[in-house]
């Protein structure tokens, strides 16, 4: 667990967007990359509103020596997949 470190990735999206939908997506994205460390739990939150936009915070745990490809492409896997559920 000394090795181990959490990464936060926040995605800003419309306010009228279907937020199960968009943190069941996000959750499926985490779960399934296998650098992803199971024996933590990921999680989705909304948090913050504003007039237009909802700030989702992504949330799991990773290896360190993980940390920085898995965030990169765990960002560019939101948008694709957020995309073709035209989401954003």
């Amino acid at each position: 667990m000394k090795n181990d470190k959490h990464i936060d990735i926040v995605l800003s999206l419309p306010c009228d967007v279907d937020v199960e939908l968009v943190k069941k997506k996000i959750i499926s994205i985490m779960q399934k990359d296998v650098r992803t460390l199971k024996c933590r739990r990921v999680l989705v939150k909304i948090s913050e509103s504003r007039d237009y936009n909802l700030s989702f915070m992504a949330r799991l745990w990773v290896s360190r020596e993980d940390y920085w490809e898995l965030r990169y492409d765990l960002i560019q896997e939101f948008k694709k997949e957020l995309t073709i559920e035209n989401i954003v």
